[in-house]
């Protein structure tokens, strides 16, 4: 506030930084300063009464040159703030002549701890540092009164004083400050002043806690905190401003308990393997120094000197005077003993000492140019700043290609506010030697001489040749003062992108050392976990914190979830059932099996599992009877985007499950893919347990089939599973291998953690009945594959406990779902390969369909919903077939979606153009969306070769299998489907002779409407279309989630339209391409139904009646930022279609 009513603040401006953007308004200088005076009673700033202060004329002198210094830059009016000054107040007065006016402001002690512990445990969990940068912030968590003693020092110093001098002093609480006090006004009534009043106030209400999270009162002592609310009562005594004393409301704020225990059982177990070794190397012994070393010769001397690094700090700076000392009395006319004596004299604060030796070794002669440079900072830092100038000057005419002259030049200048001339010797010493420091200056002065946006303007081109750490953060920094748009995104990613296990794992490693009692354990993990899920997500930070064997690929296509609990013999086998190469048709690299173990009496480890990789084993540090927190720690730290569950690590899968999954997942953009599940042995073991089944004769059975060579086998020696018992084509009540995307896992929530019997008693049947609820999902079942369940003594199949009864776990679901468990049935698709081996479960399926049930008519009962062999689509058995002249030629709708083809489809249909058996509400060709699909999400395209004949055989056997459902063999047929806009070139390739009808509507339009499943990352297809709409760009893909739908929908119109206008351009011609717009359909259906019957060659129809949202059509879309965003994104491909930026609102 002062500083904007024209009051100067400061020598040296302390920058801000990513965690105070604004800056602290404080001078270095100043601050420098106090903490010299703070060392010297052996204490920081982090005082709290623990020692005395002196107060002797020494530091009034020091302060009364920084106070003439200030007088001569700024004249007599200006401030100094440092909290720090607080403990030197008399010494201020006494500088000044007593006639300082002095500003005091207070908190509320609660808001002061809080904001400590925030900001520390802010630096802790974002940077998470280590060694000395840990010790400056752990220091809180040590000493839990710490915070509260520090206000206590600082504020008890600050009443003494304001009693004392209680004219000179205006006391103002922040509280005040919030509420809208005019702090101006009040110091120009009460020391008659006339600084100018504010045009606005700068302070930032949103940004000032007006609570206290009742953690911070815990490790207090009752009379401590009666003590901090008898100091803060006398503050608001002595108060000047209204809201003297304004107590904050104590809050219980949530905690996530998940994160919590997560982080504190991680920290907990780096502690127990903390050997206490050597924190940090000591310092260099100095016992007997002077003894040891007062015979050594002159050069050995000067070595030993050198190794005890003197000017690390003053203690070590003090003990290493008598060896400089020795040096001059051994050779009093050598250069080195009197540079080393001033350097000690400079770290100690003796300027005018290290002043005289600096002197004295310039006069011996041949002093190097950087003498002269030590010898101008004695004056720098005495403040006389000319002759310092001098002095860097002569070092620079000494030596010009010594960069470090033009910088403490670039220095000077900036505090002498001379900003060309900084700005100019910055960038000479840039010219020697590209420093990302120097950079960090020179963009500090341009903020102050040029201001925030033309620093940030000089920190992006920095950044464009240099992208640095340290100028990525300063570019943030701006960002975050100047509060644009994408500032906190940017410093979450910062954040991001700087964090790795191996991070963190020294970060726990270190903290170990700190040794903190359970209590202040706790309260630490409290504000680490807060702060980290400020930035991360909980399932980010479980995957940084928990602890884990192994690694996989980065991006693999699937993630399966295996659970483990005291499996020991089982669990080798189920690991090499779900690994290639016994899993067929995928490759290493698109698979990681995820163990999750639930607690077992010995972890298993990587070692147990020699030859397989892509196997990551975690401990779940929540384990319990239940498996469900170590299901969902799995599904938080998975990499692939379709994920699958094994709630039992004692099941081995069939060879084809991944394949037939992955073919599972292109059936739609929502699908759920479950397996049945199948007990190995004679019946289910419930039942074959009790007669005698057991682990020896398993052994023997598996041995005896060897299924390591043939898992198909695996249905020989096996029965279905209770869940499954009515075979293939009844409903299944559970699945023991479950499938789906990430994002729908995500929709689900997991596993409901409310189920806490043994084994998740009923969990994993609602799970299932849970996803089957999920809107618009497509249920997928596998047949012929699945997963066998071996002997282990596991809760829901072979062991006998009384609190793991069927009527324990009903009770439980009915307690949760306030209703009874009933098996979900939600029709399904069906895919599979027809086994062998698997035939006789085959039978007995169809033998279990209801008597009447005849699956003879195939063109009823659409047989070919269940796929029993490896083609992609059976073929119908019928007399009439399809030419190729008929085949080859069907008539393509196309358009981005969202762009209207539903009033165009059905505009097509009026004209009695087959366009499919199964049509949606949306008027797509639903039989077309598998194999579309699939092109796309797999990139199989005639642009990077992948395009073979057995894709043009596959669309053509689709094309001909749909004909013959209908019967068709001559007429007019075609496809409607808006992501044909994606495979055009292969699409043409299968269909030579197709027509391409293709609709087109304004990018503002449509960017600006629901988003459409292209431009959603969530979606298979989305995300290749926006991974490429990026690129073509130059977008950054990292930020595609961050983006608003708008943007995504912009970057996606303008990627399907630039590749399908130049595809039409260069490969179709007026007879087999008719090109329309949404906007012309609507104003004139009838003048566009009359040119699509001229280019079908077919005789003029009468106008259906079309379902038009005249609402939606007559939105108009007012100049705004997204409009304009929309433009440059679509602008010059929009152009070409003969749309304009204005025309938008005319629509």
């Amino acid at each position: 506030m002062l500083n904007l009513a024209g009051v100067p603040f400061a020598i040296e401006k302390m920058g801000g930084n990513i965690y105070n953007p604004d800056g602290h308004f404080e001078d270095m200088t100043a601050m420098r300063m106090h903490d010299e005076f703070l060392s010297e009673a052996g204490t920081n700033w982090k005082y709290h009464d623990e020692c005395e202060i002196s107060h002797d004329t020494s530091i009034s002198d020091k302060i009364k040159s920084y106070s003439d210094c200030r007088d001569r830059l700024d004249g007599p009016l200006w401030l100094m703030k440092d909290p720090r000054a607080t403990l030197f107040l008399d010494d201020w007065q006494s500088a000044l002549g007593g006639n300082g006016k002095f500003v005091l402001l207070y908190r509320h002690w609660g808001l002061c701890i809080q904001s400590l512990l925030k900001r520390h445990s802010q630096y802790l969990a974002h940077d998470l540092p280590t060694g000395r940068a840990m010790a400056e912030h752990i220091a809180f968590w040590q000493y839990p009164e710490l915070a509260a003693r520090m206000w206590l020092a600082y504020n008890k110093a600050m009443i003494k004083f304001i009693r004392a001098n209680q004219e000179k002093c205006l006391v103002v609480s922040q509280a005040s400050l919030l509420q809208g006090s005019d702090l101006i006004a009040a110091i120009n009534n009460k020391f008659g002043g006339q600084l100018k009043p504010l045009i606005a106030s700068p302070v930032h209400p949103q940004y000032a806690s007006k609570s206290v999270d009742a953690v911070v009162l815990k490790g207090l002592s009752a009379q401590l905190q009666s003590e901090l609310d008898i100091t803060y009562k006398q503050l608001a005594q002595l108060c000047d401003t209204d809201n003297a004393e304004d107590f904050p409301k104590i809050i219980e704020n949530p905690r996530d308990e998940k994160t919590f225990s997560l982080v504190l059982a991680r920290i907990k177990s780096s502690r127990g393997l903390n050997n206490k070794e050597d924190k940090d190397a000591s310092s260099p012994p100095f016992v007997h120094l002077y003894k040891d070393y007062q015979k050594l010769p002159f050069d050995e001397l000067l070595l030993k000197l050198q190794e005890l690094k003197p000017l690390d700090n003053k203690d070590t700076s003090k003990k290493a005077l008598s060896l400089a000392l020795r040096l001059i009395e051994l050779a009093p006319f050598k250069i080195a003993g009197h540079e080393w004596l001033g350097k000690i004299y400079a770290a100690l604060g003796e300027y005018k000492n290290a002043e005289i030796h600096f002197v004295k070794a310039i006069s011996i002669g041949g002093a190097p140019p950087y003498m002269r440079m030590l010898l101008a900072d004695t004056f720098f830092a005495r403040y006389e700043f000319k002759t310092a100038e001098y002095f860097y000057l002569l070092a620079f005419k000494g030596n010009d290609k010594n960069p470090q002259f033009s910088i403490k030049l670039g220095d000077l200048y900036f505090i002498l506010k001379e900003y060309e001339k900084s700005i100019s010797n910055y960038e000479v010493a840039l010219v020697l030697n590209d420093n990302e420091r120097v950079k960090e200056k020179l963009i500090n002065v341009v903020e102050e001489y040029k201001g925030t946006e033309a620093a940030l303007v000089l920190s992006a081109a920095n950044l464009i040749v240099n992208n640095s750490t340290e100028l990525q953060t300063k570019q943030l920094s701006l960002k975050l003062k100047l509060r644009t748009n994408d500032a906190r995104n940017s410093y979450r990613k910062m954040v991001k992108e700087s964090i790795s296990r191996e991070k963190v794992s020294k970060f726990l490693e270190c903290l170990a050392y700190a040794d903190l009692p359970s209590s202040q354990l706790q309260q630490l993990t409290y504000w680490l976990s807060q702060n980290l899920l400020s930035v991360f997500s909980a399932n980010e930070v479980a995957s940084y914190f928990m602890e884990q064997q192994g690694d996989s690929p980065s991006s693999p296509r699937l993630s399966v979830i295996v659970i483990s609990y005291n499996m020991a013999r089982e669990l080798p086998r189920t690991i090499t059932s779900l690994l290639p190469p016994y899993q067929e048709n995928i490759s290493e690299s698109d698979v990681e099996v995820i163990v999750v173990d639930n607690g077992s009496s010995r972890l298993p480890l990587l070692s147990d599992f020699p030859k397989n990789k892509n196997l990551r084993i975690i401990k779940n540090q929540q384990s319990g009877v239940s498996p469900v927190s170590a299901i969902n720690l799995g599904l938080s730290v998975a990499k692939g985007n379709l994920v699958g569950v094994l709630i039992d690590g004692a099941r081995m899968a069939s060879p084809g499950l991944y394949k037939h999954v992955l073919k599972a997942n292109r059936l739609s953009p929502r699908t759920v893919i479950s397996t049945l599940g199948f007990h190995l042995g004679p019946e289910v073991q419930m039942t074959s347990v009790p007669s005698g089944y057991n682990q020896a004769i398993e052994d023997d059975l598996l041995k005896a089939i060897d299924w390591c060579n043939n898992g198909y086998r695996l249905f020989e020696i096996s029965a279905l599973a209770g869940s499954s018992a009515n075979g293939y084509f009844q409903p299944i009540a559970e699945s023991n291998a479950l499938f789906m995307d990430k994002a729908l896992w995500q929709e689900l929530g997991g596993y409901d953690e409310r189920f806490i019997t043994p084994g998740g008693g009923f969990v994993n049947l609602d799970t299932y009945r849970r996803a089957c609820e999920l809107p618009d999902i497509e249920l997928a079942v596998l047949l012929n594959e699945g997963t066998f369940h071996q002997v282990h003594g596991g809760v829901a199949t072979n062991l006998k406990r009384e609190d793991a009864t069927p009527k324990i776990f009903s009770d439980e679901y009915k307690e949760i779902r306030k209703k009874p468990f009933s098996v979900p049935n939600k029709v399904p698709l069906f895919l599979g390969s027809y086994i062998f081996e698997a035939q006789p479960f085959l039978s007995y399926s169809i033998e279990q369909q209801k008597p009447n049930r005849q699956l003879v008519d195939v063109h009823k009962n659409r047989f070919n919903r269940i796929l029993l062999n490896n083609s992609y689509c059976n073929q119908f058995e019928t007399a009439v077939d399809v030419s190729d002249d008929v085949l080859t030629s069907p008539i393509i709708i196309t358009g981005r979606g969202g762009s209207g083809t539903r009033l165009l489809s059905q505009l097509v249909q009026s004209l009695d153009l087959f366009l499919g058996n199964d049509i949606n509400e949306t008027k797509d060709s639903i039989e077309w969306v598998a194999p579309i699909y699939d092109l796309i999400t797999n990139r199989v395209s005639l642009k990077n070769k992948t395009f073979k004949q057995h894709h043009i055989d596959r669309l053509q056997a689709n094309a001909k299998n749909i004909l013959l459902q209908r019967s068709f063999s001559s007429g007019l047929w075609g496809f409607k489907l808006p992501e044909t806009m994606l495979c055009l070139p292969e699409l043409l390739k299968a269909f030579p002779n197709a027509k391409i009808i293709h609709l087109v509507r304004h990018p503002i339009s449509i960017s600006l409407r629901r988003s459409h499943m292209t431009s959603r990352i969530n979606n298979p297809v989305g995300r290749t279309v926006l991974s490429d709409g990026y690129q073509l760009l130059h977008l950054d893909e990292g930020t595609i989630e961050n983006r608003g739908e708008y943007f995504n929908n912009a970057v996606s119109w303008n990627y399907q339209l630039k590749n399908a206008l130049d595809f039409f351009e260069n490969n179709l011609s007026s007879s087999n391409f008719l090109q329309l717009k949404y906007e012309d359909m609507v104003n004139d259906a009838e003048e566009v139904l009359s040119s699509m019957c001229d280019f079908l060659a077919l005789p003029k129809q009468a106008l259906p009646e079309l379902a038009i949202d005249a609402q939606r059509f007559n939105q108009r879309h007012e100049p705004s930022k997204e409009v304009d965003e929309i433009w440059s994104i679509c602008g010059e491909v929009a152009n070409l279609l003969g749309y304009t930026k204005q025309n938008v609102s005319e629509l």
